[in-house]
Parts: structure tokens; C-alpha cells; sequence
């Protein structure tokens, strides 16, 4: 708890969090250019609407650290979206998101998935630590194009610039 009284943590393990796709939508245009609110957990997210709205939430949002979600079936268009709010995000630090997808992905797809998480990462800093749903990354690239990016996050503030 903060020392204004503001929660500085919001859970929602389970089923639809606010009970509605409206009132959902309602609460992630609350999250812009909050300054209270450090972590974030969504049990689910479900359709195009609601990833826009969090993405949106996300690209003006100042203080949130740390965020997870459950998210329905996403397209690469949602992932990207999302991809590129968490890149500018100013103190995002940890992110946990289960993503499934509306098509299988060939393992090209997962590549270029992997990839563009990986140059998220070079644009954003700051993320020090994340974590997707299973089978959605081939191991082996991800341990190529996405860890060494998250370990140089990690060290990067531990060493002064030269």
C-alpha cells in the first residue's frame, strides 16, 4: 500500500475480472497516465477490443512494474500491438503473458514471433523478466534472439556507462 491509501496492486485470478467487456474497457482507459498502480494481474482477456484497450492502457500508463495476463485468442495484429506498447512503457519491469493463438503457427511463425519479442526488447531497456504461455516459442530460439536481450536488461543498470 502506498502512503496515499491507493492500492498499488490489482488481482483478478479469476474468470472475467470486471464482469463485462464494456466495464473491462472502462477500467484499462482508468490505467492511463496512472501513477499509483505498480502490478497488474488479469485472469483473461478476450477479444480484440480488450487487448486494444490494455495496449492503449499500457502505451500511457507511468508507474505499473509488473503485468500478467491470460489472454483468449489473439492474431499477430493484437501481439504486435501489445509488443509495442510494452517497448515504450517507461518502468515496465516483469511480464507474464499466457498468449494463444487464432492460427497455428508454423515454425517460420514462431520464429518471427520470437523475433519481434526479441526487438521489443532493444527498444525497451527496461524489462528485466518474461514469461509466455507453453509452446509458444521454440526453445532453442528463444534461448538465441530473446534471453541474451532480458540478460542484458538485467546488467545493464549494474554497470555505469564508460
Amino acid at each position: 500500500m502506498l502512503s496515499s491509501g491507493l492500492p498499488n496492486g490489482l488481482s483478478f485470478p479469476f474468470g472475467h475480472p470486471i464482469g463485462s467487456s464494456e466495464r473491462l474497457i472502462t477500467f484499462m482507459n482508468a490505467l492511463r497516465r496512472n501513477t499509483y498502480l505498480e502490478r497488474l494481474e488479469l485472469a483473461y482477456i478476450r477479444d480484440r477490443q480488450e487487448v486494444r484497450a490494455l495496449a492503449a492502457a499500457l502505451h500511457e500508463n507511468k508507474r505499473l512494474v509488473h503485468l500478467a495476463v491470460d489472454f483468449g485468442v489473439l492474431d499477430e495484429s493484437d501481439i504486435t500491438k501489445l509488443l509495442e506498447s510494452i517497448s515504450l512503457h517507461p518502468s515496465l519491469l516483469s511480464v507474464d503473458l499466457n498468449l494463444n493463438f487464432n492460427l497455428q503457427i508454423d515454425p517460420k511463425g514462431r520464429r518471427e514471433v520470437t523475433k519481434a519479442v526479441a526487438d521489443m526488447l532493444s527498444v525497451n531497456e527496461r524489462v528485466e523478466e518474461m514469461r509466455f504461455g507453453d509452446d509458444l516459442f521454440d526453445e532453442d530460439d528463444w534461448n538465441t534472439y530473446v534471453v541474451p536481450r532480458l540478460e542484458c536488461n538485467l546488467y545493464r543498470k549494474r554497470f555505469p556507462s564508460v
